[in-house]
């Protein structure tokens, strides 16, 4: 009691080991509680490229859709007004939706994997950009493949082509261009669409590469 502690403190004696001893509870049960979270398991760059990819198009896809819309029927040889004017702008949104799924991730996935392999075959010396602009050329031309069918379903459900409302869906649309054409219906324009995107992604990639250098992402734990 308070007597005992008071005549310990008199003859000058030690206080108990149990007052002596720190408290290690909270230290021992932080200690557990940290090492039962183990290392946190981080994705393969491949797989990042992929699902960042697979996000970024349909976001930008599908929000700028009516545009597209409008910009294939301005340019329909039948005429704007005769081709939908501003009625359905979201026409042709299901082949946008099967394109930007598999090919914006097909694209970042072949970007990196490239890239990286150029990275080590290269010499120390060579100009990044020319890396970049390769890589995003032949990651472009292996989009492109599955992009191209997309592409022409697409175009053809914004101009409205098909002689009646049945016929507009995307699968009314792929079994008249398999029936008038075949599957090279799918690939018409595929050397201008190429051209296009090959140089797009040529300018694109090595200002991307660049931007990220020059303002390169926090790292874990520094935005905290």
């Amino acid at each position: 009691g308070a007597v005992g502690a008071l005549s310990r403190q008199l003859r000058g004696a030690p206080a108990p080991v149990s007052a002596q001893r720190p408290s290690t509870r909270g230290s021992s049960a932080s200690t557990s509680a940290s090492a039962s979270r183990g290392p946190r398991a981080s994705a393969s760059p491949a797989a990042v490229n992929f699902a960042a990819g697979l996000v970024a198009g349909v976001a930008v896809d599908v929000p700028l859709h009516p545009l597209d819309t409008i910009k294939t029927r301005l340019q329909s040889s039948r005429g704007f007004a005769a081709s939908g004017g501003f009625r359905g702008l979201f026409g042709g949104l299901s082949p946008v939706i099967l394109r930007s799924l598999p090919c914006s991730a097909i694209f970042f996935a072949t970007y990196g994997h490239v890239r990286g392999g150029l990275e080590q075959c290269l010499p120390s010396g060579t100009n990044s950009a020319l890396r970049d602009a390769s890589a995003g050329t032949l990651a472009n031309l292996v989009a492109c493949v599955v992009r191209m069918p997309c592409e022409v379903l697409k175009s053809q459900m914004q101009a409205g082509v098909a002689p009646d409302a049945a016929r507009q869906t995307m699968l009314g649309t792929a079994r008249r261009i398999l029936a008038g054409r075949g599957l090279r219906g799918f690939y018409v324009g595929f050397g201008a669409t190429a051209g296009r995107e090959l140089a797009f992604a040529a300018l694109q990639m090595p200002l991307f590469e660049a931007l990220k250098r020059a303002a390169p992402p926090p790292a874990a734990g520094e935005g905290a």
